[in-house]
């Protein structure tokens, strides 16, 4: 997913640079380059497997323009690997927030994460309770199903496996949305 922002600021473009940084630091993000406003968050391995997505691989880039003595204009393109995940609608909310909150804090010089730390609970609590859903629905619908497709004819006792497995994948996609 990208997500690209534009926005101007009254700040000079020292005060801006000092703003982003200080802002995407607390942020958890790191400079990966010294010439430009680069950053990085997160891992290929987040990506794969976490529910959260403060640890999914995020490159971000900034470009700071200056307008006058004290704007600035400010660019920002943020890519974020989705790589292993079935992005949900409140996962692309949660970007649009942090983008937004970043957007906020450049342009007041003050910084929060009140909203955008609780939207991040919830999302990694949603992201758990689907797993929990999947695996108990599977349990509770792919073993009768086992037991009873086993007594039909014991070769076909996987059938409860695959029930379980769709029953599963069913309730957590409700669950989440899809």
């Amino acid at each position: 997913m990208k997500y690209e922002r534009s926005f101007e600021i009254e700040a000079t473009t020292k005060d801006a640079e000092k703003r982003v940084e200080e802002f995407l630091a607390q942020a958890g993000y790191q400079r990966t380059s010294n010439s430009e406003l680069k950053y990085k968050r997160g891992s290929m391995l987040g990506s794969l497997t976490s529910f959260s997505p403060r640890k999914w691989r995020a490159s971000l880039l900034t470009r700071i323009h200056p307008l006058d003595r004290d704007r600035a204009k400010i660019s920002v393109i943020v890519d974020v690997n989705t790589t292993g995940q079935m992005v949900t609608q409140r996962e692309k909310d949660y970007w649009e927030t942090e983008i937004e909150g970043f957007k906020k804090a450049i342009e007041s010089g003050k910084i929060s994460f009140e909203g955008l730390n609780e939207d991040h609970q919830k999302l990694t609590r949603s992201g758990w309770k689907g797993l929990w859903i999947f695996l108990g629905v599977a349990l509770v619908v792919g073993v009768p199903a086992g037991v009873i497709a086993s007594k039909i004819n014991p070769a076909y006792s996987n059938v409860g496996i695959a029930v379980g497995i769709v029953a599963g994948i069913a309730a957590a996609r409700k669950h989440w949305g899809f």
